[in-house]
């Protein structure tokens, strides 16, 4: 069953509902990290995007800090789907980092068409902590914009 059937517009999950969904710790180890290194705010959302077939339709969590997106987490059963931007203005530093990044991280970071107004946009599957671990950097990255 598709998260989005479990749970429509009108049925909010509880964080228990999602990670029995996700049954994976790596979600946790990830919002953990945003709240702890960043103070990140998790904000549950609905979304009603139909694009590719459905694949972001329903609740989703949001890691906000200071009203900017770092990513956004949907849920899929096992495991689950982070979407982050990388900021036109910080893609010549993740192009040097993805030089470290494990092997399906690094293939589609390569792919991913470069836009002048908001660089590229990841939609990682989060199922090793090898990803986990690229994702967390660029969590970082997007966090630390303009601090540097």
């Amino acid at each position: 069953m598709q998260w989005f059937e479990m749970y429509d517009g009108s049925c909010e999950p509880s964080s228990e509902d999602v990670l029995g969904f996700v049954d994976t710790a790596l979600w946790d180890e990830l919002v953990q990290y945003a709240v702890d290194a960043f103070k990140a705010r998790p904000v549950l959302e609905y979304s009603k995007c139909k694009m590719d077939d459905g694949l972001f339709l329903g609740w989703n969590l949001k890691l906000k800090k200071s009203g900017k997106n770092l990513c956004t987490l949907y849920p899929k059963q096992g495991y689950y789907l982070a979407l982050i931007t990388v900021a036109a203005k910080d893609t010549d530093e993740a192009d040097i980092m993805a030089q470290d990044f494990c092997p399906s991280t690094k293939e589609l970071y390569d792919k991913v068409e470069t836009h002048a107004h908001y660089g590229k946009m990841l939609c990682l599957e989060v199922r090793s902590a090898e990803v986990l671990g690229d994702l967390k950097r660029l969590v970082a990255l997007r966090a630390t914009t303009g601090k540097r």
